[in-house]
């Protein structure tokens, strides 16, 4: 269930049902049977996007001149199994589409993918071997790429607030400590 794969689940359920109402333990049908439309209900809210597209990886970038911000999405048959956050801190001359291709590489061999295709919004410096990029300009996929960016903003405010924040409430060093008392 964790990974996706409904159907082995759902089969059981129906065998169970139908043994149950054969055996004419209605009460215990019944219950197999709302189970059933809970996985169902489940599995239709955690659809993101068609299931024909298969699997995908979905990634996109968001440099602000000191950091970039990389969002992650693991797709399968439909539905988001995986989504992750990066944040790094950009080196100087560091392109981001190489950035991209080392945050790629650190999220599929965390993740263990094996999709075949890798879904952005900008080229990628040097993909993984077996591995097509795709730059999509509309439809089903550009929603998904707009949806990778969109988190990657978010999780850029998230982390500028948390470091304003976090500025706010530190304490004073020992400097300006020493300072105040000798005023």
């Amino acid at each position: 269930l964790l990974k996706g794969n409904f159907q082995p689940v759902k089969k059981q359920l129906k065998q169970e049902m139908l043994a149950h109402a054969a055996a004419q333990d209605f009460k215990a049908a019944q219950r197999c049977k709302m189970r059933l439309q809970a996985i169902e209900n489940y599995h239709v809210r955690s659809l993101i996007t068609h299931p024909t597209l298969g699997t995908l990886d979905v990634i996109a970038i968001v440099p602000d001149g000191r950091h970039y911000f990389v969002s992650y999405f693991h797709i399968k048959k439909g539905m988001m199994i995986l989504a992750q956050n990066l944040h790094v801190t950009q080196k100087i001359e560091e392109e981001p589409s190489h950035m991209l291709a080392m945050a790629l590489l650190h999220f599929r061999t965390r993740g263990q993918s094996e999709a075949r295709v890798v879904l952005t919004h900008m080229p990628i410096g040097t993909p993984p071997a077996g591995v097509e990029v795709v730059i999509p300009q509309q439809g089903d996929k550009r929603k998904l790429v707009d949806l990778a960016k969109k988190n990657a903003f978010f999780f850029q405010r998230e982390y500028l607030n948390q470091k304003v924040t976090a500025q706010e409430v530190r304490p004073p060093t020992i400097l300006e400590q020493l300072q105040r008392e000798l005023r």
